[in-house]
């Protein structure tokens, strides 16, 4: 039985294409565009010099053991990095729901105290009038 995410990926489109990694060329069959494909292999190429030339080692499985333990620990730091800022944006979009509350609260109380000016006007101006005392 084929479950709904193993037939969409039978039928993307694949494409095969010869990448070299670390001296190695390798015929890859991927989803992925050959431009990204490619990228890809630049970048554990990438990786795997770097590991050589950090560690010392030569044996290519090792290597790819070592630069996969690398770009692994960038993908989880990247993830933590991303879900920090999914964070924060969420904690943005409930400040700005707040404020834009209270901004309808404010402009609601400003009409109400527009709307009763005619009605409290003559009141205002007894408070404001000094009291003169009658004898």
């Amino acid at each position: 039985m084929t479950t709904p995410q193993v037939a969409a990926m039978e039928t993307l489109p694949e494409t095969s294409t010869l990448v070299r990694i670390c001296g190695d060329e390798y015929h890859l069959t991927s989803e992925l565009d050959t431009s990204a494909l490619r990228r890809v292999a630049a970048y554990v190429d990438q990786k795997m010099r770097e590991t050589a030339g950090r560690s010392g080692r030569s044996n290519k499985t090792e290597l790819a053991v070592l630069a996969a333990m690398d770009i692994a620990t960038e993908l989880l730091k990247s993830q933590q990095a991303k879900g920090q800022m999914i964070q924060k944006a969420c904690e943005s979009i409930d400040l700005l729901r707040h404020l834009v509350e209270e901004r309808r609260s404010l402009l609601s109380l400003t009409s109400e105290w527009t709307q009763r000016q005619p009605e409290l006007a003559p009141k205002k101006r007894q408070l404001l009038l000094p009291q003169v005392k009658r004898f």
